[in-house]
């Protein structure tokens, strides 16, 4: 510990074949640096590990060490992000992320997040789901705008209309009341304000996919522009470099991904894939639009998307 901040764990000497320290509920490794002195090895990250989130050493034998940091009982919880982050959504939009600092405790959204319109109507556009749908340490809730009233032709659609409409203004708030797994109130309130624009209901195609290429010898991440936003939680678990570790991070309103490799790049030729599983904020997937005449329109099985580039 370093001014209450988890800098470093220690890994025990009979730990053979280190790959890399994850997130309990990542395939991605943390970025970092292993310290080898005379009677100790330690991983220091880049970025200090996070009160109250649970990890994981792998080893190349298989071992998996897991480990939590625990979390500060005397320090307040607080948003640290809502995705999508835009200030303009379509009016399809699909779902919310609310990310906390702590783990929180659960089944309590409909006491404490509330959406209202311009007018101060409050609306109620979310799927009332139990259990709700968390992470596995309790610190992004995913939030899913009821997709029977999405979808065109549906029941729900022709009864209740739509979660979102088109040029409406809306305030999705967070209620300070809303308690830690350790019993701690939030900071303070939380706010997202955004404009209803145009719905997005093509599928999802790799034309629009642009790549900024590192130069070789260096540690400089890849960049991957999608041309537009993307679902930032599906972002990172599906976009993978084959046969290199390193860290993702998405960047310009989850317009753009950045992939920094652990060590530097050598010259040749690599691959990207992308599970089709990926989505836009919408919901499209590379299978097909979300909202579809299923009549017309049938659901086509894409194959795992594949980008291939050269380091020379």
């Amino acid at each position: 510990m370093e001014d209450d901040k988890a800098v470093a764990v220690s890994i025990p000497d009979s730990a053979r074949g280190f790959i890399g320290v994850y997130l309990q509920s990542s395939e991605t490794a943390i970025l970092g640096q292993l310290i080898l002195k005379p009677d100790s090895v330690f991983f220091s990250p880049v970025l200090p590990f996070r009160p109250g989130k649970s990890y994981q050493i792998k080893l190349s034998n298989g071992v998996v060490m897991p480990f939590s940091i625990p979390a500060n009982r005397s320090q307040k919880p607080e948003v640290l992000h809502i995705y999508p982050t835009l200030d303009t959504l379509p009016e399809n939009t699909l779902k919310f992320y609310i990310e906390f600092s702590q783990p929180m405790q659960s089944g309590k959204s409909d006491q404490f997040i509330s959406v209202s319109k311009q007018n101060g109507e409050i609306i109620s556009p979310f799927l009332h789901l139990q259990p709700e749908l968390w992470n596995a340490d309790n610190t992004i809730l995913t939030l899913w705008l009821d997709p029977g009233r999405i979808k065109k032709k549906l029941l729900r659609h022709e009864k209740l209309g739509k979660p979102l409409e088109q040029g409406s203004i809306y305030t999705l708030e967070i209620n300070t009341d809303w308690l830690s797994q350790n019993g701690l109130k939030l900071t303070n309130s939380f706010t997202k304000t955004f404009i209803v624009d145009d719905p997005i209901t093509v599928a999802l195609s790799l034309n629009n996919w642009k790549l900024s290429i590192p130069e070789k010898g260096t540690n400089d991440p890849l960049r991957i522009n999608f041309g537009q936003p993307l679902d930032h939680q599906l972002i990172l678990e599906t976009i993978k470099i084959n046969g290199v570790s390193g860290s993702l991070e998405t960047i310009d309103t989850d317009r753009s991904v950045l992939f920094t490799p652990k060590s530097p790049w050598i010259a040749g030729t690599y691959q990207i894939t992308v599970d089709p599983k990926l989505e836009d904020l919408a919901g499209n997937n590379f299978h097909r639009p979300f909202d579809r005449d299923v009549q017309t329109q049938k659901v086509v099985t894409a194959p795992k998307q594949t980008i291939t580039f050269k380091i020379n």
